[in-house]
């Protein structure tokens, strides 16, 4: 078996419209799909799509996380604190990039990520 890509990354969340708000108002992220009475949700991410399905059970912890890639940490972390939301974990420069984290309404880490040699996806 050949893997040619991720088609997408799904998150079980608690609160499908709260989420839904959050990843398209406060990380910006475009819809591509929604589909309020199956609780789904599909957010273009550029390289991938996210995906929200509502769930009646959802545990932050054991859950994968995603890094978004953006140009700049600071505007990125500017714009999220005016858009309300919970700074998890403050930038951290290293030597390969800079990230710093969010969390989302099911308390899951976001990492706003940003890598010195400017790529980002699959290199």
């Amino acid at each position: 078996m050949k893997v040619r890509g991720v088609d997408y990354v799904q998150y079980d969340v608690a609160d499908f419209a709260a989420s839904v708000a959050f990843y398209a108002e406060t990380l910006g992220l475009e819809h591509t799909f929604r589909n309020d009475d199956w609780g789904w949700a599909e957010f273009d991410a550029g390289n991938l799509t996210i995906a929200l399905c509502g769930a009646d059970e959802v545990s932050a912890s054991g859950s994968g996380v995603i890094a978004l890639a953006v140009d700049d940490i600071d505007e990125a972390q500017a714009e999220l604190e005016q858009r309300g939301a919970t700074i998890e974990r403050e930038p951290v420069d290293g030597e390969w990039c800079t990230q710093f984290s969010v969390l989302d309404p099911d308390g899951r880490t976001i990492y706003i990520h940003k890598r010195k040699d400017g790529t980002f996806g699959a290199v």
